[in-house]
Parts: structure tokens; C-alpha cells; sequence
């Protein structure tokens, strides 16, 4: 995967302080797929959505899901 993600954040806390922040990032992402047999695949894959929030040290959002799929 390659594209562009659209990342934000909204925070608030109990003093009624509130703030919001939106950033676009480069989204890039890698997987695999291993077929056991005709119908039983497992698939695994990882994403970056890049960094975002506007402190010294961003955020990161990045996602590892592993998953099987059975066909009928």
C-alpha cells in the first residue's frame, strides 16, 4: 500500500480545555498471504500512517493485524 492518510486528533479534558489538530502523512503499508490449501488462507499485514500532532515529539499510528479468511 501507498497513498496519503488524513490524520487528527481532538482532545479535552475536565477544565473544559479543548483542541484539535489535523495533519496529512505519507501512508504506507506491507503484507503477505500464505493459502494453507483451497480454502483456508492466513493473511498478515502492517501499516504506517505516518506522525501526527504538532508537540516536539509526534504521535505515530501504525497497525499490525494478522487475520484468516476461509472460502467456501
Amino acid at each position: 500500500k501507498l497513498g496519503m492518510a488524513n490524520n487528527s486528533e481532538k482532545y479535552s479534558d475536565a477544565w473544559g480545555t479543548f483542541a484539535s489538530y489535523s495533519q496529512s502523512s505519507l501512508l504506507f503499508g506491507i503484507g503477505a498471504q500464505f493459502h494453507a490449501d483451497k480454502q483456508l488462507s492466513v493473511r498478515v499485514q502492517y501499516e504506517d500512517y505516518g506522525n501526527f500532532d504538532n508537540y516536539p515529539q509526534p504521535m505515530q499510528a501504525t497497525t499490525l493485524s494478522v487475520g484468516v479468511a476461509y472460502n467456501f
